[in-house]
């Protein structure tokens, strides 16, 4: 009986397997996960409701998250799929890469060429974020990942 009771806190959504921590916090907590149907690996991030808030209410808030689902960029992180799982909210992404900005910026030395294309990637991004009329965005440095591929940066938006 426990060991079943481990096994559905280590399952979101019927299909992900909960693997590696990323981030744990008071609210969301992130991690790697396991796609039963796709073999694939995602991000996925996980959000305790309040026992007190309706689903009807849940589920309006959460509605944007199908908008933000059609949005395909490289300078945005893909939600590919998000649902409720009894009081868990998840969202599945791609898989994260990277570092975090604020990483970067606390360990780093950033000269200014390296700083204008961080800059250029995160309006590529905030550009396409306007086009598909999604404002409110949560830029904190925490929430933008850069991923040094060779000898060039790729930034996305992870909000």
């Amino acid at each position: 009986m426990a060991e079943r009771m481990q096994n559905a806190q280590r399952q979101v959504g019927g299909i992900y397997l909960i693997g590696q921590a990323i981030t744990t916090g008071n609210v969301i907590n992130t991690y790697t996960a396991y796609n039963r149907n796709t073999n694939d690996v995602v991000g996925l991030s996980v959000l305790e409701l309040p026992a007190t808030l309706p689903l009807a209410t849940a589920l309006q808030l959460l509605q944007p998250l199908e908008q933000r689902k059609a949005i395909q960029s490289p300078h945005i992180l893909r939600i590919h799929d998000w649902g409720i799982d009894g009081t868990r909210v998840y969202i599945a992404t791609d898989p994260p890469r990277g570092i975090t900005l604020q990483q970067v910026m606390n360990n780093e030395n950033i000269d200014l060429k390296r700083a204008l294309d961080i800059g250029k990637q995160l309006a590529q991004g905030l550009k396409v974020f306007h086009e598909k009329g999604i404002a409110g965005l949560d830029l904190r440095p925490q929430l933008i990942t850069v991923d040094t591929v060779g000898i060039m940066d790729r930034v996305q938006i992870d909000d």
